[in-house]
């Protein structure tokens, strides 16, 4: 889906698509004794990783009692390097395909902080939901993440050993544990 028909972006898209191919057929198992490495992700499964945040923040992840931050409290735990996380759900951001003002239910929606400095801040999420907790004021079903970038440039960060997963044949992400496959 694109916001825009740009042929050139298109073209790009299709590229990097075709390249992803390529990885993976020259991909390897990693070696053995790589424990305290440091792990750095990047392209679309950085994604992936911020959705484990935002659906354990939704109203729903409360009622059915799968959530694991509380508000006021951390959602990052105590051992964080670099900057903490300060994640905001948004209605709209230029050029892309999924903004709107407005949610399925007739919200009109309002950004929504829900972590701020590896805080939980808020829940969010659509009106059923919403109703099943008890939420008052719902948030509406957002959908847009703005991720507040770190104070890590990545040449700092490639200054120590490291690994760098640029594609995931299928990642996976348990919310309940947080462990990543």
């Amino acid at each position: 889906r694109f916001a825009n028909f740009d042929f050139d972006e298109i073209k790009n898209e299709v590229k990097e698509v075709l390249n992803i191919v390529k990885d993976r057929y020259n991909a390897i198992d990693l070696p053995k004794g790589l424990d305290g490495t440091n792990i750095i992700i990047d392209g679309e499964e950085v994604c992936d990783v911020f959705e484990y945040f935002t659906e354990d923040l939704e109203y729903m992840s409360k009622f059915t009692h799968t959530n694991l931050f509380e508000l006021d409290k951390s959602a990052q735990g105590d051992d964080v390097q670099g900057t903490p996380l300060t994640l905001t759900m948004m209605p709209y951001y230029l050029g892309a395909s999924g903004s709107r003002s407005i949610d399925a239910d007739g919200i009109s929606l309002k950004e929504c902080n829900i972590i701020k400095n590896g805080v939980a801040k808020a829940r969010w999420g659509d009106n059923t939901s919403a109703y099943f907790i008890g939420e008052k004021n719902p948030t509406g079903d957002l959908p847009i993440l703005k991720v507040e970038k770190g104070d890590i440039s990545f040449k700092d960060m490639a200054k120590k050993p490291y690994i760098r997963c640029v594609r995931f044949s299928s990642m996976q992400m348990d919310r309940l544990s947080g462990l990543v496959g």
